[in-house]
């Protein structure tokens, strides 16, 4: 099975094999060059060229995997008993670790027979490689380390408990979910055949008994107890043949106490209880619920969900700390706990990933790489440093300190589908949550992610959270209760909130810069602004047949505004919405999403749509596809990093994970995000060869007098493209392969140069007609 993570280096391997390629098929030319005719001089400036244009479709910038955002909802975690360095962990996938959770590969089976919501994973203790999976709608084998497996048993049912015999690895035992009859089986032959073994167990009328544990005596392995939800916990002294009841409590876990097996610990709904002779009597020792039982045969502690007791459950304190995002998580349930005795590694399976502690819970560390089952919705850049960036997706938000080279898990518990964060300091972020139950929920963190506050509830969705760019106290956001969706203003940071009492409901909000009085709205009834900070509004239009409209300021006039409407593609006005004009030449996806505006280069736009993304040169008059060889394998973006680095970042399909792309300028080289540009740099014109026109890259470090001109191959000036003061930047400029009296110069070698009274930077050209 391929590892999306696999992805990148099979992009980078591509590159290197063409690169070698062509300068082998180079020197061998030259080589045929030297030693025949002279006429042949021709096939190899042909096929020299030739090389080029391929090879330079394989140099050129290609998506690759951020390196996550990772995360997975996860159940189960088994340690294999004979490679504690070994780690298999199962819930929203099938992972495995072989560095003790420092990086997860997928080993999901292929076969699924029907969806299994309590998956289980369970390595042999005693058969290096034999681990037993129970999901996919199956109980599953592997001999080799989940890298392949076998269908040994319960076809379109749910396995949610496997237990296997320390001394007899051969004897397994089963449970199952959504039983009325048969909860518990067992194997004698290692998967082979099956046996029924619910003698004492009642029948249920209805399908409900989950049997979520087994567990088999350290001291007598024919001794067995089994926590049936629904129905309680049983015991059996004979190898499963018969069962005992014990207790009628909705049991997740159950664990003998291995140096006192007349000891039983079980975690129920709302507690712990404790039984100190073999289940006959129980007292609760904890009042607050887990999932999970571990307990350290070294130490003799125990460990119930987020709450360890060393006095043996008399007392217990919290294990939460704040790498423990549980204020703003709902995520952060822990459904499984274990030890590793011989590396002293604690280990938590959460709704957001694996954790792990070298300090028995005093600290945690996220061990989420690896952990690929993250779709993101939305990505948000900081206007104050861009090397800081939020993402939220399907289960929860991450954040990126650089750049998007690494993420990290900062809460959340539903899906997320709206992120902004303030313009003026990275750590204040605003997070529409979608909804638990009915609710829709705004939240609010102050300090980058550490602690969550909620803002506002609505009974429909938070369509956007727009900031006051002059005074980023003041936020914006649409509310809906039962009788009416209106535009609501907060004057501190969402703390109190104001009713405008619109009358629509809109779906997007921009804010001039220049005048925080004005603004726009689009809505399923067209655009409508305010010049009064949202007490009047007056309607321009555009109606949008109850579908929403999304809205971007041209960046060089306020008044110049981009409309996109769903199912009727782009508008545009330069009057302040006076008059609209349709923009859709170009691209025939009327599924239109954000409009994003270059800040560096007037009049050119990005488009996303459904079938990617659309660039124009022109204010929109015209679109193209922006690489057009990546729209078979779509790249639907995220976001785009217009005040630097010009990188875009993607979701790929249904994929989960973030791409990025290097650049949207010119060359796929780009200016690191960590500091201001220190030298000129005059990068290679994109593409090159070309044919009509081509783009070209460049970095000034400061203030300064420039020329940016072109010379054919005998030295002659064919094209000053830049003559004047420039201020410390990254610019980008498109030459049409026009001279200096508007003719296209013809096919050849010709010299881009950047000079300053101090230096002179220089570049190859190659025109192809």
């Amino acid at each position: 099975m391929l590892s999306k993570t696999t992805c990148p280096n099979s992009i980078e391997k591509s590159r290197y094999k063409w690169v070698k390629f062509v300068l082998l098929e180079y020197l061998r030319l030259i080589f045929y060059y030297k030693f025949t005719s002279i006429n042949k001089h021709k096939s190899f400036l042909f096929f020299f060229i030739f090389s080029l244009i391929i090879s330079n479709h394989y140099l050129k910038a290609q998506w690759k995997f951020a390196n996550g955002p990772y995360e997975a909802t996860l159940l189960n975690i088994s340690i294999d008993p004979l490679n504690p360095n070994i780690l298999y962990t199962v819930g929203e996938g099938v992972f495995r670790s072989t560095n003790r959770g420092e990086y997860w590969v997928a080993i999901e089976p292929d076969t699924v027979l029907r969806a299994n919501l309590e998956p289980v994973i369970k390595a042999d203790p005693k058969n290096a490689g034999v681990v037993y999976y129970g999901g996919h709608g199956a109980l599953f084998k592997s001999y080799n380390y989940g890298d392949d497996w076998k269908v040994i048993g319960f076809e379109k049912r749910s396995v949610t408990s496997i237990e296997i015999d320390p001394i007899n690895p051969d004897i397994i035992y089963v449970g199952l979910k959504n039983s009325s009859d048969d909860a518990i089986w067992k194997s004698t032959d290692g998967g082979k055949t099956w046996g029924k073994k619910t003698n004492g167990i009642p029948v249920s009328q209805f399908p409900f008994q989950d049997c979520r544990a087994i567990k088999i005596n350290p001291m007598n392995n024919n001794s067995l107890i089994a926590a049936v939800y629904s129905e309680g916990i049983f015991k059996s002294i004979d190898g499963g043949n018969n069962w005992k009841f014990l207790l009628g409590v909705n049991t997740y876990d159950v664990e003998f106490l291995p140096w006192d097996t007349t000891t039983v610990i079980a975690a129920v709904a709302g507690g712990i209880y404790k039984s100190t002779d073999d289940g006959q009597t129980w007292v609760r020792i904890l009042n607050t619920g887990a999932n999970c039982i571990e307990i350290d045969n070294t130490t003799k502690e125990f460990y119930a969900g987020m709450n360890k007791s060393t006095d043996e459950g008399d007392t217990w304190i919290s294990l939460n700390n704040p790498e423990l995002p549980t204020s703003f998580s709902l995520a952060m349930t822990v459904d499984d706990i274990k030890i590793d005795p011989i590396n002293n590694i604690l280990y938590l399976a959460t709704g957001a990933g694996i954790y792990k502690s070298f300090d028995k819970g005093i600290n945690w560390i996220q061990a989420f790489d690896g952990l690929n089952d993250f779709y993101a919705y939305s990505l948000a850049f900081s206007s104050s440093n861009p090397t800081v960036m939020y993402t939220t997706g399907r289960e929860g938000i991450h954040k990126s300190t650089n750049g998007g080279k690494s993420w990290k898990y900062i809460g959340g518990g539903a899906a997320e589908n709206f992120i902004t964060v303030d313009p003026t300091n990275p750590d204040i972020v605003y997070v529409a949550q979608m909804p638990i139950l009915t609710t829709f929920w705004l939240w609010r963190t102050m300090d980058g992610g550490k602690t969550w506050e909620k803002k506002l509830t609505s009974l429909a969705r938070f369509d956007f959270i727009a900031i006051d760019p002059i005074n980023p106290s003041i936020i914006y956001s649409v509310y809906t209760d039962v009788s009416k969706s209106t535009i609501v203003k907060s004057y501190d940071k969402g703390e109190t909130w104001e009713d405008l009492n619109t009358p629509i409901k809109p779906s997007d909000m921009i804010i001039s810069k220049s005048n925080n009085s004005v603004i726009y709205i689009g809505s399923g009834e067209g655009v409508y602004k305010t010049i009064d900070g949202g007490i009047t509004w007056n309607y321009l239009g555009l109606p949008a047949n109850n579908h929403r409209i999304l809205l971007s300021f041209a960046p060089e006039n306020e008044k110049i505004i981009y409309a996109s409407v769903y199912g009727q593609g782009v508008f545009k006005t330069t009057d302040g919405g006076v008059h609209w004009e349709i923009k859709n030449q170009g691209f025939t996806d009327t599924i239109a999403g954000a409009i994003i505006p270059d800040p560096k280069q007037i009049g050119r736009v990005f488009l996303n749509t459904l079938m990617g993304l659309y660039v124009s040169t022109n204010g929109g008059d015209e679109w193209k596809k922006f690489r057009p060889e990546d729209f078979p394998n779509l790249f639907y973006p995220l976001g785009i990093d217009t005040t630097g680095t010009g990188r875009i970042f993607a979701v790929r399909n249904n994929e989960p994970g973030v791409y990025t792309l290097d650049s949207i300028y010119s060359d796929p080289s780009y200016v690191e995000e960590n500091s201001s540009p220190q030298n000129f740099i005059l990068y290679q014109n994109y593409p090159n060869p070309f044919n009509m026109s081509t783009m070209i890259k460049f970095v000034i470090p400061s203030t300064t007098n420039v020329k940016l001109e072109i010379y054919d191959f005998l030295g002659n000036k064919i094209m000053t493209l830049i003559n004047g003061y420039k201020s410390s930047g990254v610019y980008s400029f498109e030459w049409n392969g026009k001279n200096e009296k508007g003719e296209y110069v013809s096919s050849g070698l010709y010299f881009l140069r950047l000079l300053n009274a101090n230096m002179v930077l220089s570049k190859k050209m190659i025109v192809i007609k």
